[in-house]
């Protein structure tokens, strides 16, 4: 009977074996075969001199690394990249077009950072106001004494919420969404850690701006009324349901067995992450995701819902152009002034891309550097150490702007990897094509 069952356990493990490593690589083989199926071609514009960043976003094509997307380059308020291929839906065939759009993810924080800026400007907010005299409500539960520049900076510990509620309910049930954002305890003593408010920062500050408004709007009003439409930028934060057919689909990150197999090669920093969503399911890392309920980590399911897409979710649901974004810093980058509008005075670009908190953040488990609602990122070009600003977006998106160089670039894909912390191989492929372009026009 040993000998019988011994031998049946055997043959089922042998099976099983068989089964799993047949299924491994005729999976690898699809997937090589799915990778190399891409358009490698792209289409655009490129000024003379910028033609390296074109190879390499052509060879990003070839080798199968880029599936679908954008990139765009202005130098010295001058639009001299605007590339684009590969799949804008891969299931359909439908190719990247000139008029595409995509979801920007946090690309999204930055309009609302320039927003809560104007603001402050036009003095109807401080950055030094303590929330709770703007919205009393908020100051319950040990809130009372947060500042506007803490929210900005991700220093005041609302980064994960407890009350339960759904994405949607930003839209169908937005007092709900209010209680639980003012009824939150702080995650951890307010001004005294950073951890990136990945989905809370836009939540709140549409809050706060709707009260210090004249008109009492909401950001995305007030985001198209005085950022987008009088600048020209192709972006919006909700997808308006007129305009589904210019928005890629997003393609999710790959799920079960293989998602793991084929992440175990990623920096340290993104497997810290990892492990801590998945081996800690009550730490920070872990309930970002959780809440709200159908936001997900990743935050990809039903993304490409028309309904979801329409979500005015001001931390994640911008959609636009790589040429928009870049353009917007551009604008930044070169005085905020553009044909006579004034986006911002330069002195108040100055403070808000100035470093504010470097940490380690709580949620994100690495390094980061906060502006007034921006991110910072250090880069060494011609041998000199230095920040330059922006914002990242989920799924390895980028958007990002040099004051010395008077440059700005944004890179825009639909689909998705787990490096989207300005440090995605396919964008730092481009930034680094483009500044040694700059470092040949410039004579160095």
């Amino acid at each position: 009977m040993d000998a019988y069952m011994s031998a049946i356990i055997g043959w089922t493990v042998t099976i099983f074996l068989f089964i799993l490593n047949t299924w491994a690589i005729s999976s690898t083989i699809l997937r090589f075969i799915a990778k190399h199926d891409i358009r490698a071609t792209s289409e655009g514009s490129v000024a003379p001199g910028w033609e390296r960043v074109a190879e390499e976003f052509r060879k990003n094509l070839k080798s199968g690394d880029e599936k679908g997307g954008a990139f765009a380059v202005y130098y010295r308020g001058k639009k001299v990249v605007d590339i684009w291929g590969g799949y804008a839906d891969i299931h359909a065939r439908w190719p990247w077009q000139e008029y595409t759009l995509t979801q920007c993810f946090s690309i999204t924080k930055a309009f609302v950072a320039i927003t809560v800026a104007r603001f402050v400007e036009r003095g109807l907010l401080r950055y030094e106001d303590r929330i709770a005299k703007i919205w009393p409500e908020f100051g319950q539960n040990g809130k009372g004494d947060i500042t506007v520049k803490e929210l900005a900076t991700h220093t005041a510990g609302v980064a994960v919420i407890d009350k339960l509620f759904k994405l949607k309910e930003i839209k169908t049930n937005p007092d709900n969404v209010e209680y639980a954002l003012a009824s939150q305890r702080p995650n951890w003593e307010p001004g005294k850690a950073q951890g990136y408010h990945a989905l809370t920062f836009g939540l709140y500050f549409d809050e706060i701006i709707r009260r210090v408004d004249p008109e009492h709007r909401r950001i995305y009003q007030i985001v198209r009324e005085e950022v987008t439409q009088p600048f020209g930028l192709d972006f919006q934060i909700g997808l308006a349901k007129e305009e589904n057919h210019r928005c890629a689909r997003v393609v999710p990150l790959e799920r079960g067995i293989w998602f793991y197999f084929s992440h175990m090669w990623l920096p340290w920093k993104y497997q810290k992450i990892l492990f801590s969503a998945i081996v800690r399911p009550f730490s920070y890392t872990s309930r970002i995701g959780q809440n709200p309920v159908d936001f997900g980590f990743p935050p990809i399911e039903r993304a490409n819902h028309p309904d979801r897409r329409a979500i005015r979710a001001a931390s994640s649901h911008g959609f636009g152009t790589a040429r928009a974004v870049a353009k917007f810093y551009s604008i930044l980058v070169n005085g905020g002034n553009y044909f006579g509008r004034q986006l911002l005075t330069p002195k108040m670009i100055e403070e808000i891309s100035q470093p504010h908190s470097i940490g380690l953040d709580k949620i994100i488990l690495s390094e980061s550097v906060f502006g007034l609602g921006l991110r910072l990122f250090r880069r060494t070009f011609k041998g000199e150490d230095r920040f330059i600003f922006g914002h990242p977006g989920y799924g390895g998106q980028m958007a990002m702007c040099d004051p010395k160089y008077k440059l700005s670039c944004a890179y825009l894909t639909n689909f998705i990897s787990m490096q989207g912390d300005g440090d995605d191989p396919r964008y730092l492929s481009l930034e680094n094509a483009m500044y040694e372009c700059v470092r040949d026009l410039e004579g160095h």
